[in-house]
């Protein structure tokens, strides 16, 4: 009995992340040391932030572990974690395909303000936090708040117009305080 009980502790502890509500598996998310970048310390970097405020921000180039062997997407949501209109992906969420059974990722860097994206990247939700509705508008206007970066990790089926989303694995890295 001991050992069933510490199996089922042990299934719900340490095996994976809540994601509304569900249990899927712990993405590792990090900055990457090999993308030039000044991404990575408490505060946005003044580079990284939108034209308005002096900056050409780019996401940061992230490297993704522990990727569900089955995931065949991820979806990067940029994140102003003190605006709730702007919490889950309000700056713009992008799409980055991956080979089902890849387990980890770089998630290289796409520029902000810019309609046409690489063709490694789709935009999977637009910004609402500007008029023009950027596939990623970077942090702007200085109000001291804070912002992150969620990867989700899913696997995607169907037509374009019927599209099932399984959620598989869930990550979230801060990026600073602009």
């Amino acid at each position: 009995m001991k050992k069933i009980i510490f199996l089922c502790l042990f299934a719900l502890c340490g095996c994976g992340t809540l994601y509304n509500g569900e249990r899927v598996a712990s993405l590792d998310v990090e900055f990457d040391e090999t993308t030039p970048s000044s991404w990575g310390s408490r505060n946005i970097p003044s580079t990284q932030v939108c034209r308005r405020d002096g900056g050409r921000g780019a996401t940061p180039g992230l490297l993704v572990s522990n990727i569900p062997v089955k995931a065949n997407l991820l979806l990067l949501s940029m994140n102003d974690d003190d605006n709730p209109d702007l919490a889950n992906g309000g700056l713009g969420v992008l799409g980055f395909p991956i080979i089902s059974g890849q387990t980890e990722k770089l998630l290289m860097p796409v520029m902000g303000e810019e309609n046409r994206l690489p063709k490694f990247v789709f935009a999977e939700k637009r910004t609402i936090a500007n008029v023009n509705e950027y596939p990623y508008m970077p942090p702007c206007r200085a109000l001291k708040h804070h912002y992150s970066a969620s990867v989700i990790a899913v696997y995607r089926t169907g037509s374009f117009d019927k599209q099932k989303t399984e959620v598989l694995g869930y990550g979230k890295i801060y990026l600073g305080k602009y």
